[in-house]
């Protein structure tokens, strides 16, 4: 993919895109660890983010760089601050972070940066000889403005002001003390200011503060929660669950299910504007191979392209749309109970899962528990500060964990 390139000619050679917001003019591409993220405008790609799981070397910079060069010559500017940018000669401008980096940007030179304005060129005179002198650039002369003189003194020049505009001000005077005259005359007193009306608010009564809750609903949830209640269905099946105590898959799944000798990995999208299209399977496909599953389950809250559903026809995975998801949900739910609202069984499935430690997503290494200031766990690489990888915590499933003593 490269800056400047149609999103016809794109959607030809790379097909259709894994994510779009059409609103917006987005789309998302991704391929293995590589993610691509466009932004369209007037159908032409403006702006090209590269970025993959882990850090970018010198080697795929420049690979990059090479790729979106466009027949022109791409520049390194010299910066002392935290980021590398680079400027192509038709203006388009790139930049990465300088220490560690995990994506690169383009994005194009806005319309009519290329027209430099040229300042015109005059002959000289010839010299006495004949001979022409060389071209001089030609100036336009800039009108003079003479500077307005300031008065010496301030209350001679407002006295002046005063004496030639004197109607200006002496009409004005005399009406309001013509009016003045007229309300004595006729002994009108003085209107005293109303006081301001004191507007008094009932208080509440108790019953009326009283409110029901919201219930909760599959699309009022988090995707951290729809990973959380996806694993306490398939618990209640007879699975052990086994989940990244880290916001965000690992590689491309988000849960492990044993039973018996069975191995089984699945991915969660809770996603309820986005169909979930042939290219988010086959990179799961990818993972339940490399990792000798028995098989793989997708479980989206939405639905499934034509294409994705052709491509799962033949393969092990098993595809659960937001009906399928429904039916699973009333199979495994108690009467009465709303499976939506987690504290309801968040404990129980606490204690029965396996809270692994995630991976750090820059460099693969592993990560330590650590709490912000205000209590949150997040999990951060074990390299820092050479590496800082940093991960959201699942908050439920890490709440009575003990934070590092580093903070």
């Amino acid at each position: 993919m490269e800056l400047g390139q149609t999103k016809e000619s794109i959607v030809a050679q790379h097909g259709p895109a894994t994510e779009e917001n059409h609103s917006k003019n987005t789309a998302v591409y991704r391929s293995g660890p590589w993610k691509v993220d466009l932004q369209y405008r007037d159908g032409i790609a403006c702006r090209l983010t590269f970025s993959k799981i882990g850090r970018l070397t010198e080697a795929e910079i420049q690979s990059i760089l090479a790729q979106n060069a466009a027949g022109a010559e791409w520049k390194e500017l010299e910066s002392n601050e935290a980021k590398r940018t680079w400027q192509r000669t038709d203006f388009a401008a790139a930049e990465c972070d300088r220490v560690n980096p995990a994506s690169i940007t383009f994005i194009q030179a806005p319309t009519g940066s290329e027209a430099s304005s040229k300042p015109a060129l005059a002959e000289n005179s010839p010299t006495p000889d004949g001979t022409p002198l060389p071209y001089a650039i030609e100036k336009d002369p800039l009108p003079q403005v003479a500077p307005r003189p300031l008065p010496d003194d301030l209350a001679v020049f407002f006295g002046d002001f005063v004496e030639k505009h004197l109607p200006v001000f002496l009409v004005p005077i005399l009406l309001l003390l013509g009016v003045w005259l007229i309300q004595r005359v006729r002994g009108k007193p003085v209107q005293a200011p109303s006081t301001p009306r004191r507007i008094v608010t009932p208080r509440i009564s108790p019953d009326a503060m009283a409110t029901q809750p919201m219930e909760r609903t599959l699309d009022g949830l988090e995707p951290e929660e729809f990973d959380l209640l996806v694993g306490e269905i398939f618990r209640r099946r007879g699975y052990e669950i086994e989940i990244s105590g880290g916001v965000g898959s690992d590689g491309a799944s988000d849960l492990t299910l044993r039973k018996s000798d069975e191995l089984i990995l699945v991915q969660c999208r809770h996603w309820s504007s986005w169909k979930v299209s042939a290219p988010s399977l086959e990179e799961f496909y990818g993972t339940i191979m490399t990792a000798r599953a028995s098989s793989g389950i997708f479980v989206t809250s939405g639905q499934y392209t034509e294409e994705a559903r052709t491509f799962a026809h033949a393969k092990p995975i098993r595809l659960i749309d937001r009906t399928g998801l429904d039916q699973l949900i009333s199979e495994i739910g108690e009467p009465g109970e709303n499976l939506f609202d987690l504290g309801n069984w968040i404990d129980r499935f606490s204690d029965r899962v396996t809270v692994a430690d995630p991976a750090c997503p820059f460099c693969g290494k592993a990560m330590k528990l650590k709490r912000g200031f205000q209590g949150r766990p997040f999990w951060s690489c074990r390299a820092f500060p050479h590496c800082g990888g940093k991960r959201d915590g699942r908050v439920e499933l890490l709440r009575t964990r003990t934070a590092s003593p580093e903070i």
